[in-house]
C-alpha cells in the first residue's frame, strides 16, 4: 500500500515537471560570438561599420523546424516580408541594453514551453510598424541552440551560432512608387534611344 502510494506521487511529481519544462535563449548579441559581440551595421554591404542605433527595432524569432535562410546583405525589395514559419520571440531596441552600444540588441529573454534540443532562430532588424512596411530592414542567416529544459538559465553561449548574423546588414526597403518611377524612366530611355535610331 504504502509503495503504491509513493509511486503515485513520484508519477505526478514526473508529470507535473514534465508538464513545467520549458527551453530558454538569451537574447542577447553584445556578449553573443564568445563575447566578442556581434556588429549590424547600415549600409548596402558587409564593408558598412558603423551600428545601427535605437530607431531599430530588433526581433528574436523562433521555429521547431528548420527555415534555411541566408543573411541579408544588400537592398531588400519593397514590402519583402519573412519566410513564413516564424514566430516573434523576443523583441527590443537596438542600442539598449548592455554597455548600449550602436549595432547590439539585449532584449528579454525567449522562453518556449516544453521545448528541449535544437531550435532554429533568426534576428531580425527594421524601422517602422512591422518588418514587410518597414523603411530599411535586414535578417541574420538562421542559426541553431540546443534548449535546455528546466530551470537552467539561458546565457548568451547559446546564440553563438549567431555568428552568420556578423554579415547581416540593414539596407534600404524602395519604396513602390520610387521603382514604378525608375521603370517609368527606363522604358521614356528605352523610347528615345529608339527614336534616335530611326
Amino acid at each position: 500500500m504504502k509503495k503504491s502510494i509513493i509511486l503515485s506521487i513520484l508519477g505526478l511529481a514526473a508529470v507535473a515537471a514534465s508538464s513545467y519544462g520549458q527551453g530558454s535563449i538569451a537574447f542577447n548579441t553584445y556578449t553573443a560570438n564568445s563575447s566578442n559581440g556581434i556588429l549590424t551595421t547600415y549600409g548596402a554591404g558587409t564593408g558598412f561599420s558603423g551600428g545601427i542605433d535605437s530607431t531599430f527595432e530588433g526581433e528574436l524569432l523562433w521555429s521547431s523546424v528548420n527555415i534555411a535562410d541566408t543573411a541579408t546583405t544588400g537592398p531588400v525589395a519593397a514590402g519583402s516580408s519573412l519566410t513564413p514559419g516564424w514566430t516573434v520571440g523576443s523583441t527590443a531596441l537596438f542600442n539598449t541594453g548592455q554597455a548600449a552600444l550602436a549595432g547590439y540588441v539585449t532584449g528579454p529573454n525567449l522562453v518556449i514551453p516544453g521545448a528541449s534540443g535544437v531550435y532554429y532562430f533568426e534576428v531580425v532588424a527594421f524601422t517602422g510598424s512591422s518588418y514587410a512596411q518597414s523603411g530599411f530592414a535586414g535578417h541574420s542567416a538562421t542559426f541553431t541552440a540546443t534548449l535546455a529544459t528546466g530551470t537552467t538559465l539561458p546565457d548568451s553561449s547559446q546564440m553563438n551560432n549567431l555568428v552568420p548574423f556578423s554579415v547581416f546588414t540593414v539596407t534600404s526597403v524602395p519604396e513602390p512608387t520610387t521603382l514604378a518611377l525608375a521603370g517609368f524612366g527606363g522604358l521614356a530611355s528605352l523610347v528615345a534611344l529608339r527614336r534616335k535610331q530611326a
